[in-house]
């Protein structure tokens, strides 16, 4: 405990505060070791006009990552037909906040919106396939950042429903969770929501390593049913990520130049 001076109506009082835990372990840390906190690194970079770099611009490549299955890669216009086809499907799209495209066209056009920002923004988006079939199954992106310093990453997806109940979102979620902390210095917390309905999400999330947190009311709206629903908050914290010392990434990552 500690006390801290306020002054009230020209006097001085003494008011005691009860530290926090993680105030303690830095008083600890300066006491035995000199330790001074320091600022965290910004998950984003700057760009030499101080504007936010791209993650193009930071990485200048998009980086590819192969899991034991799968390969999370950069979608573009050549993905646009199974990409409308699985996002189509009114099962798949059910506890989303939007509705799939009408047209092969709008979804030509969605794909190469997300593909800009990758460029312009930073926004992270893989589309998902099967190793040995180039077929795009699925999508998992870095959508938003938060917090001071950019340090939560927001996590979002979707899977054709032929490959449901198979982990190959789990496999695809802990892919972007360790990309995240290990090619992110500044990220501290990863996160992602689903409908308080969508069991097998919270299951794919749960198995990821992902901590439930509660529920947020009226946290989403579904747009097939014109409503706000609850959501269930999900969290890994960097503390809380750990590889074995040696053990390899889940992963090889592979940075790929742009096509054009």
């Amino acid at each position: 405990m500690r006390l801290r001076t306020v002054r009230r109506s020209g006097a001085e009082h003494m008011v005691r505060r009860e530290r926090r835990p993680r105030e303690e372990a830095d008083a600890s840390q300066r006491q035995n070791t000199g330790y001074v906190p320091v600022s965290p690194p910004p998950t984003m970079s700057l760009n030499s006009e101080g504007g936010i770099m791209s993650f193009q611009e930071r990485w200048g490549a998009f980086p590819v990552l192969t899991t034991r299955r799968l390969v999370l890669r950069e979608s573009g216009a050549e993905d646009a037909t199974e990409f409308h086809r699985w996002v189509s499907d009114p099962e798949v799209t059910q506890y989303l906040s939007w509705e799939g495209e009408t047209s092969l066209e709008e979804t030509q056009k969605k794909l190469a919106e997300l593909r800009e920002l990758f460029y312009r923004a930073f926004v992270l988006p893989w589309g998902i396939t099967l190793k040995g079939d180039n077929r795009l199954i699925g999508r998992i992106r870095y959508y938003q950042f938060l917090g001071p310093n950019w340090s939560i990453g927001e996590l979002g997806y979707e899977l054709g429903k032929e490959n449901w109940n198979k982990g190959i979102m789990t496999e695809a979620i802990q892919a972007a969770v360790t990309f995240g902390f290990e090619q992110m210095p500044g990220l501290n917390r990863v996160q992602a929501t689903c409908d308080c309905a969508n069991i097998a999400s919270a299951k794919a999330l749960t198995k990821a390593g992902l901590k439930e947190e509660g529920v947020l009311r009226d946290w989403g709206w579904n747009r097939a049913t014109r409503a706000y629903r609850d959501h269930r908050m999900f969290s890994i914290l960097r503390r809380e990520y750990a590889r074995p010392e040696g053990a390899p990434p889940p992963f090889d990552l592979q940075w790929q130049k742009s096509r054009s």
